[in-house]
């Protein structure tokens, strides 16, 4: 169903927050990245083409609102604190959030934002 549709019943329907947090995920990686993403809420095989290309450089001490991205799902995981690490910066406690969620989910436990991570978000 359109929001066109919904609106002409005279409502909204509430958005499917994975679908908004891709989206952001996608602005973010054109903004920051150049990825020529279509925002549009969907992991599909550009999207994750996006992520393979930046999983290299993704490191400690990146900065990019991608990392931020990462931080706030973490934190909802509860696998990071609010306030445990710096917002933006993949830093030493959002590196160890990652490992440990790598571990619990199966994955190599390297701390690289590989497919095999990136799947547990969606």
């Amino acid at each position: 169903m359109t929001e066109d549709f919904y609106k002409s019943l005279g409502g909204t329907r509430n958005p499917d927050p994975l679908v908004e947090q891709i989206k952001a995920l996608q602005y973010d990686l054109n903004s920051e990245y150049n990825a020529g993403l279509d925002v549009d809420g969907i992991a599909g095989q550009a999207t994750m083409a996006a992520l393979k290309g930046v999983q290299n450089i993704i490191v400690k001490g990146h900065k990019s609102y991608v990392v931020l991205w990462v931080q706030q799902k973490l934190q909802g995981y509860s696998y990071l604190k609010e306030g445990s690490y710096t917002p933006m910066v993949y830093d030493e406690s959002t590196f160890q959030a990652v490992t440990n969620l790598q571990k619990n989910w199966g994955r190599p436990t390297d701390g690289v934002l590989r497919i095999e991570t990136w799947g547990v978000y969606f």
